[in-house]
């Protein structure tokens, strides 16, 4: 419900959950508190996926890799979450974690000589838009995740050659 281009009330959010409002305030004080607790879950899980793909990716390209993978693979399992993190309410934490993540990978890409253009500003902000783009895109079911890594790989390899 979160992941809607207009901002939710607590009545759609009560009636699509089959609650009442009396259970949603015994949980949250304002709509705002239930957004900010929304986009905090999101935030966790996907960071949590990349540490943990991170963990075990060694080399900078399957690091890059890895950090797609990951936004992936949590936009596949909880599709409503990640949704609603990449919603217009939540886009710009979504967008700055996302940036965090692709800098840090490239930068790391550029270091190897994987890429040899530097990460400026300008490129990471097209990186980022198009990644969350990207993103939706799994988060819709419009395509499978291997293919949309594929896709954002050689995006962000030839964006940053």
């Amino acid at each position: 419900m979160l992941n809607e281009r207009q901002t939710p009330s607590v009545q759609s959010i009560v009636r699509r959950a089959g609650k009442g409002r009396n259970t949603f305030y015994a949980h949250f004080a304002s709509l705002e508190q239930a957004t900010r607790a929304v986009e905090s879950s999101a935030a966790l899980l996907v960071a949590a996926r990349v540490d943990g793909a991170l963990r075990t990716a060694v080399a900078p390209r399957e690091r890059l890799r890895s950090v797609i993978a990951a936004w992936l693979s949590a936009a596949s399992d909880s599709p409503e979450l990640v949704g609603a993190f990449l919603s217009s309410a939540s886009s710009s934490r979504c967008a700055l974690l996302a940036r965090q993540h692709l800098r840090g990978a490239l930068e790391e890409a550029r270091s190897a000589g994987v890429i040899a253009g530097g990460v400026d500003e300008a490129r990471l902000l097209a990186a980022v838009g198009c990644f969350h783009a990207l993103v939706r895109v799994r988060v819709e079911g419009r395509a499978a995740a291997d293919a949309i890594e594929r896709v954002a790989v050689e995006m962000l390899l030839r964006l940053f050659r």
